[in-house]
């Protein structure tokens, strides 16, 4: 039964189209996803319908099949993520709670699972959020005599750390403000709708 959307954090994921044998955009032969949704409506942006995070199509997980489908033959070199912002604030949340997941349970696979989330996708997350900051946030190990596992790079335990020392801070501002605006509330008269 396919998932009516694939959530990572809260919002939906859409996406405008995905290209197979894609030359253009990255080395060698790819696959090319168009991720919806971008805040920063470049002046020359050659699609800004695609800044609309609801552009497109639902990223279910039949589309998450079909592109591990097109990933597949040895000919293909990787995925390419374009057409959206990976820390657009509605991204945010998603590579944040992945980070915290593999902290807990110091997998990454684990960390997939605990979140519904295909492990590939997980490993694109995380290298897109580590190219986008330019530095390293997990770092891994093989299986062995002990098993492998993944913890946060002392830059990612800082990162995750400053993130959600500013998403208290912002609800703790929130709360505050609400209070101050909706103050009269408590005031209104009692007017019935009819």
């Amino acid at each position: 039964m396919d998932r009516p959307c694939f959530t990572a954090g809260r919002y939906c994921l859409h996406y405008g189209e995905i290209k197979n044998c894609d030359i253009a955009n990255g080395e060698g032969v790819r696959v090319t996803l168009f991720v919806s949704g971008c805040t920063n409506h470049c002046e020359h942006c050659f699609q800004p319908q695609t800044w609309d995070f609801d552009y497109g199509q639902p990223f279910t997980s039949e589309t998450e099949q079909q592109l591990l489908d097109l990933l597949a033959p040895s000919y293909i070199q990787g995925l390419t993520l374009l057409g959206g912002e990976p820390f657009e604030p509605k991204n945010q949340a998603g590579v944040a709670e992945l980070l915290r997941r593999v902290r807990e349970l110091h997998s990454l696979r684990a960390a997939a699972m605990s979140m519904n989330m295909a492990y590939s996708k997980a490993w694109t997350v995380l290298r897109t959020a580590q190219e986008g900051l330019g530095v390293k946030l997990l770092r891994s190990s093989t299986g062995g005599r002990n098993g492998g596992g993944a913890t946060l790079t002392a830059e990612g335990e800082r990162l995750l750390a400053a993130y959600e020392d500013y998403c208290a801070k912002l609800t703790a501002y929130g709360e505050t403000l609400f209070a101050e605006t909706f103050a009269f509330y408590d005031t209104l008269t009692e007017e019935k709708p009819e």
